[in-house]
């Protein structure tokens, strides 16, 4: 059975797009007249594996799918989801996961029902434009006619949705990291150590005819939400701490272990689209030895499903810094204080050597010395222990 969650196709109706990082080469490019074919493949090959199962085996398809090897040591205990443990970062009860069941339910749990397990296993369809932002242009679909439709007149990424999203209070919610890479031609990548985590404003409902067109429930992004009637400003974004403590307290999962798999899916993308922009790097700016000639900062949205397994949606090349709300204000001053600090952007430089290529190599290393002393909240997670495991993702 293929990875159908890490499939992302995108059909361009352009010769060609560019993109820093080359975002739009992460996915396959498809021709129009594919696009049908790619999508009947997937629900046949889908439609295949579930037809063969029973209800437990349907349960654990998710997890099958998920882009990144299980890990033992992320454990998520669905129960505690329900349970009416008190934190102070409490989770609403769902009445139909109650976990008292009653004898009927339990002997109807025991009898097969094809029917339901089909209809929990037809995937769907989320489509982006490929120079989209803020949420906007983007569908969900249920029917391959939709899709094709969609895509006959604008150039889109097609994805397969994340249905069973992990909730927290029972809204939809995914976590901006904030991601840099200081230099090109010896690559280093940095990832912030706060982000920020972005809530839906309704209720999360699996997709269904009545309330897929709702982007008040299936998108997180601000700038569709605070349109709300129920927009809180102060409930539509949280820290990156307070989650961490959500997840720790209610479904005792493991950080360390849960962080090392997103740096994992970070270092795993930029690679992959890592040789394309070297050579343009390279070829852009010859003279340049030594100095680097730019940075980028980068927005990685992560989804987690619900079994805490993290999930990569989309890449911002030019993340917002933009502060609407106090936690934009908060994370996003400390964040920009801290680039220019990494990247010693003082007005000496400025005036000096950022105008020319003036660097012999003890000088460079005294210039990489003084980016890891001064990176205040940011990690290095490329290079690493184990980049020898990262050489097969550098794709020509």
């Amino acid at each position: 059975m293929p990875n159908l969650r890490n499939v992302t196709s995108t059909y361009n109706r352009r010769s060609s797009t560019k993109s820093y990082l080359g975002i739009s080469g992460l996915g396959n490019v498809l021709l129009r007249d594919n696009v049908k074919n790619m999508v009947m493949e997937l629900n046949r090959l889908n439609h295949t594996n579930t037809t063969n199962d029973n209800a437990t085996k349907a349960n654990k398809t998710i997890r099958r799918n998920s882009p990144i090897e299980d890990n033992d040591n992320i454990k998520d205990k669905s129960s505690n989801q329900d349970s009416s443990n008190k934190t102070d970062v409490d989770i609403q009860r769902d009445d139909k996961h109650d976990g008292h069941k009653n004898k009927a339910d339990k002997e109807n749990e025991r009898k097969p029902n094809v029917t339901t397990e089909v209809e929990e296993n037809t995937p769907i369809y989320i489509l982006k434009p490929c120079d989209g932002c803020q949420g906007k242009g983007i569908k969900l679909a249920m029917k391959i006619d939709d899709i094709t439709s969609t895509m006959e007149f604008d150039s889109m990424i097609c994805q397969q949705y994340i249905t069973n999203p992990l909730l927290w209070n029972g809204y939809k919610f995914d976590i901006r990291f904030y991601v840099l890479i200081t230099s090109v031609k010896h690559l280093r990548i940095y990832i912030y150590n706060e982000g920020i985590v972005r809530l839906a404003t309704e209720k999360y409902e699996s997709p269904n005819e009545t309330n897929i067109d709702n982007m008040y429930m299936h998108l997180t992004n601000y700038s569709i939400n605070k349109n709300s009637e129920n927009f809180n400003e102060d409930l539509s974004k949280q820290s990156l701490e307070r989650m961490n403590k959500f997840l720790r307290d209610v479904h005792n999962v493991d950080l360390n272990a849960l962080y090392a798999r997103i740096h994992d899916i970070i270092v795993k993308t930029v690679l992959t689209g890592y040789k394309p922009i070297l050579r343009e790097y390279l070829d852009t700016f010859k003279n340049y030895v030594y100095r680097e000639a730019c940075f980028q900062l980068l927005g990685f949205d992560i989804i987690l499903d619900s079994h805490c397994n993290p999930y990569l949606l989309e890449i911002n090349k030019n993340a917002s810094l933009k502060r609407p709300t106090s936690i934009d204000k908060i994370i996003k001053t400390n964040l920009t204080r801290d680039l220019f600090s990494i990247l010693n952007l003082n007005e000496s430089r400025l005036r000096g050597d950022i105008l020319r290529d003036n660097l012999n190599y003890n000088t460079y290393k005294k210039h990489i010395e003084y980016e890891i002393n001064n990176r205040g909240d940011f990690n290095m997670i490329y290079p690493c222990t184990s980049q020898e495991q990262y050489e097969r993702y550098i794709i020509e």
